[in-house]
């Protein structure tokens, strides 16, 4: 093999490494562009993954199956309640229920007012009650299924 046959195939592999490098992190820079949009209200998820906004920056977060969601925060998926099965949103309150995955139990009752980031749990459906009507006095109904949200 001459030594410009070797100088070559040398330049070659640097090249091309370079431009496998360059085009990877060109890539890399638009997928997180596209999912760094501010689309809170019209980006809807990809893949196994759906999301239904709230009030800025909350949503309900679907992952896999529609059996269980969270609550999380838009753009870092800070999961402020997990897993939730029923919930409904009343004024600038979400309100609803955690359930455990493994037993199927009702693991606690939680009111989120979405204008202070603040959440309060509660044991029993009375203790839920009691503190719903001293903010609202609109009837509490968790008459929403995660389900219902299938594509």
């Amino acid at each position: 093999m001459s030594k410009l046959s070797v100088q070559f195939n040398s330049r070659f592999i640097i090249r091309t490494m370079i431009a496998v490098v360059a085009l990877t992190a060109i890539g890399f820079c638009s997928y997180q562009t596209y999912f760094a949009k501010e689309d809170f209200n019209n980006y809807a998820g990809s893949g196994d993954y759906w999301r239904i906004p709230l009030q800025y920056p909350y949503e309900i977060s679907i992952v896999d199956t529609f059996d269980y969601a969270a609550l999380t925060q838009w753009k870092n998926s800070t999961s402020i309640v997990w897993p939730v099965q029923k919930y409904a949103v009343k004024n600038s309150y979400l309100i609803g229920v955690s359930i455990s995955r493994d037993s199927g139990a009702l693991e606690r009752w939680f009111l989120f007012d979405m204008n202070t980031g603040s959440i309060q749990y509660y044991s029993t459906e009375q203790e839920f009650l009691s503190a719903w009507k001293s903010l609202c006095s609109d009837p509490m109904i968790l008459d929403t299924k995660i389900t219902k949200f299938r594509g």
